[in-house]
């Protein structure tokens, strides 16, 4: 059953509570309440200055600000890029805030007093998904609120079922994850948004993890530890429609992992992290008509490289690199 919950005014700003260390020039923050028709008044956006102790902020400053999470998901950008989204314990509760790149206001977009994290940019963001631990368990349920922090509405409602890596369909419409539904072990599922209805892609025979939309909405990418030797794992894809998993060859005979598949923005290669040679690094999986046609490592270091992300232009990637234990 989906619950749906209406803010009846808009969350109080809260820069003061922001504790940064001070700089000559104060920050400033919005109250930005609801008009009349449901929406900020213009004249509530102007901001008002909080007092010298505070500064202006950065995507750097909440990332580096206290209690802000990075365990369960970390900061997400709008599809505009004009915000980020993240999850932030400043009162006993992680919730779910916004803040633009550019200017001087924060926005709680919810405040369930319960464990709200992994925010999820829709498509054409308008809305975030999010995880909510309401049981205290870490069962999450998944759940979606508007941009302007206003309507929330629950998608899953099981109790004794653990959603998990809910990720966006390219068209808006439907969510990808991972949930341990009827007792088993985390399988893939697709949701759609607007009615509900679910269906099971994997079987749920082995965990299933991280599953990433192809960029045409036709594929699913995933990855897996389905060998007698369960250190190993691979990277499997499935079609979104349904049908069965098929696995990537990227490792050969070679024993070790290949995980946290990222699909290039034009679909035609996967970027992913792998140990068969010793230390983490990024690989690539050229693919077509879901085969892998060639794998390609890039580069090898003394060092742990995870967690690569493609640029909008498909000309390069971010990625993390952990030298000396500092990443």
């Amino acid at each position: 059953m989906n619950a749906d919950t209406t803010r009846k005014e808009r969350p109080r700003p809260f820069a003061e509570d922001w504790s940064l260390p001070a700089t000559a020039q104060p920050p400033t923050t919005i109250a930005n309440p609801l008009g009349a028709a449901g929406r900020p008044e213009t004249a509530a956006l102007r901001p008002r200055s909080v007092g010298p102790r505070f500064r202006r902020y950065d995507v750097e400053a909440i990332a580096g600000a206290p209690n802000v999470d990075f365990y369960w998901g970390g900061v997400d950008l709008s599809p505009d890029g004009a915000e980020v989204a993240f999850s932030w314990n400043r009162t006993g509760a992680f919730e779910v805030y916004a803040a633009p790149l550019v200017g001087d206001r924060i926005i709680q977009l919810t405040s369930a007093g319960r464990r709200s994290v992994v925010p999820k940019w829709s498509p054409d963001g308008s809305l975030v998904a999010f995880l909510r631990d309401e049981e205290g368990d870490e069962n999450m349920q998944i759940w979606l609120v508007d941009r302007d922090g206003v309507r929330e509405r629950r998608l899953t409602d099981d109790p004794a079922v653990m959603h998990r890596h809910h990720t966006w369909s390219p068209d808006g419409r439907e969510l990808a994850y991972v949930a341990n539904e009827g007792g088993k072990r985390f399988a893939i599922f697709v949701m759609d948004t607007a009615t509900g209805e679910h269906r099971r892609l994997t079987d749920g025979r082995e965990d299933d993890h991280q599953p990433r939309w192809s960029p045409d909405g036709q594929w699913i990418c995933f990855w897996s530890r389905r060998e007698s030797v369960h250190t190993n794992a691979d990277l499997f894809l499935v079609l979104a429609a349904g049908g069965e998993a098929r696995k990537l060859d990227t490792r050969g005979a070679l024993e070790g992992e290949s995980i946290d598949g990222r699909w290039s923005p034009d679909g035609t290669a996967i970027a992913f992290t792998t140990n068969v040679r010793g230390r983490y690094q990024i690989a690539l999986a050229h693919v077509a008509d879901g085969t892998v046609t060639r794998v390609e490592p890039l580069g090898s270091t003394p060092f742990d490289d995870t967690e690569a992300s493609w640029r909008p232009d498909r000309r390069g990637l971010v990625y993390r690199h952990n030298r000396d234990a500092n990443v």
